[in-house]
C-alpha cells in the first residue's frame, strides 16, 4: 500500500491557523517532514506533530549553480563602480515582515558611523519596499544602500559581495544562507529558526531584532583579513556540500521512501 508523507512548512509568529491545520491533518500521514530540527521541535511543542512523527529534511542546494566565481565578481563590481577598497554587503529575500529589513537598515546605518567604504545591496521585492526606501532616504544613506529588485543571477551578486547578511525575525531553513555559504561568502545572520543549524561555526550568528549586535557583527565581517575570510568561506562551502547539496538531500529522501 502506498505511504503518505506530508511535508510541512516551518512555523512563524503569525501561523496559528496554519498550525491548527497541521494538527488536524497530521494523523493522515505515515510520516511528516520539515526543513529543520528547530521547526520539528516547534511543531511538537505546539501539538501540531506527535513526538517522533516528524523528521527534519533540509532544502537542497545546487552547489554547481551556487559556487565561487571570480569572473562574476569582477564583472558586477565593475558594472556598479565598486572600488577595490570598498566592502559590499548583500542581502537577499522578499521585502516582508519576516525578513526584518528595518533591523538591517538600522544596523547598517550604525555601521556607517565608523565605516565609510561599505555598500549595502538589497536583492528582492515585496510589499514593504516603498517603506524601506523612504526609511533609507530619511537617514540620508541612499548613496550607500541600493534596492536591486528581483535578480535572476543571485549567485553572481553574492559573488560580487564580500559579506552576506540575513536579518530575519523568523525563518524555517534559511535557504539563502546556505546559498551564500556555497559561494564561499562571509555570512552574518540572525538566530532565526533553523539558521543556526545551517550556519554552524562557519559564520557569525546574532540575536534576532538586535540591530546593535547585527551592526557589530557586520563590522567584524568587513574587517576580517582576506586570508581568514577565504578560509571561512571554504569551510562554509564544505559544510553545504556535506550536508545540504542536492545529492545529499536526495539520498535522505530515498532512504525515507525505501524504509
Amino acid at each position: 500500500m502506498p505511504r503518505l508523507i506530508c511535508t510541512a512548512h516551518s512555523t512563524n509568529e503569525g501561523g496559528k491557523l496554519r498550525m491548527l491545520a497541521y494538527r488536524l491533518t497530521a494523523p493522515l500521514a505515515d510520516l511528516s517532514t520539515n526543513v529543520s530540527s528547530q521547526a520539528v521541535a516547534a511543531f511538537e511543542t505546539q501539538g501540531a506533530a506527535a513526538p517522533g512523527s516528524m523528521r527534519a529534511i533540509p532544502n537542497g542546494i545546487d552547489i554547481q549553480s551556487f559556487s565561487k566565481s571570480d569572473e562574476a565578481r569582477q564583472q558586477l563590481r565593475n558594472l556598479k563602480g565598486v572600488r577595490e577598497a570598498e566592502k559590499v554587503i548583500v542581502a537577499v529575500g522578499r521585502l516582508n515582515v519576516a525578513k526584518d529589513y528595518p533591523n538591517l537598515i538600522n544596523a547598517f546605518n550604525n555601521l556607517l558611523k565608523t565605516e565609510y567604504d561599505v555598500r549595502l545591496w538589497i536583492i528582492g521585492d515585496g510589499e514593504l519596499r516603498e517603506d524601506l526606501e523612504i526609511d533609507v532616504a530619511s537617514r540620508r544613506i541612499s548613496d550607500k544602500v541600493e534596492f536591486l529588485g528581483v535578480q535572476r543571477n543571485v549567485a553572481d551578486w553574492m559573488n560580487a559581495a564580500d559579506v552576506f547578511v540575513l536579518s530575519s525575525a523568523w525563518e524555517g531553513f534559511g535557504l539563502v544562507v546556505a546559498e551564500a555559504m556555497a559561494c564561499q561568502k562571509v555570512v552574518v545572520a540572525t538566530d532565526a529558526g533553523g539558521v543556526k543549524e545551517v550556519l554552524g561555526d562557519c559564520g557569525i550568528l546574532v540575536p534576532v531584532r538586535d540591530s546593535k549586535a547585527l551592526s557589530k557583527a557586520l563590522q567584524v565581517a568587513v574587517h576580517l583579513p582576506r586570508n581568514e575570510a577565504a578560509l571561512l568561506g571554504l569551510r562554509a562551502r564544505q559544510r553545504v556540500v556535506d550536508n545540504y547539496s542536492l545529492e545529499h538531500v536526495v539520498e535522505r529522501w530515498l532512504e525515507i521512501y525505501k524504509s
